[in-house]
Order: C-alpha cells, then sequence, then structure tokens
C-alpha cells in the first residue's frame, strides 16, 4: 500500500518559525494613518512610521499626531 503525504498532516513546528509569543502584532493606529494615507495615493507603511518616530510601544494619541504631520 502506498503512503502518501497530505497537506492535511500534522508538521512539527520549525526553529525558524515564530511561536505565538514571539509574533510582532501591528500597532492599529499607525495602521489606520497608513490606511488614510493610502487614500490620498500617498505611500505609507505602519512599520516604518514606527521606526521613524521611534516608536517601542504602542502608538500613543500624540505618536499619531507625529505621524500624520509626517
Amino acid at each position: 500500500m502506498d503512503q502518501t503525504v497530505t497537506a492535511d498532516a500534522e508538521q512539527p513546528p520549525t526553529a525558524s518559525s515564530p511561536s505565538a509569543d514571539e509574533v510582532k502584532r501591528p500597532d492599529s493606529g499607525l495602521a489606520a494613518v497608513a490606511a488614510i494615507a493610502g487614500y490620498f495615493r500617498i505611500a505609507s507603511n505602519p512599520d516604518v512610521l514606527a521606526r521613524d518616530l521611534a516608536l517601542s510601544k504602542p502608538a500613543g494619541r500624540s505618536d499619531l499626531l507625529r505621524a500624520a504631520k509626517l
């Protein structure tokens, strides 16, 4: 009998795959600023905005205003 491997087979996690705790969640405020910028055809990326603003935690109200001015 042939044994075939299906795509539904359980695969062990590899060393390079991050765990659920290590996955970086996007900042919803910066994503909203980027979406509004996209509406006006201005290229924007939430990760780039966070780096340009030197943010190490989720953006606050004043950070979002600073991002909008960039």
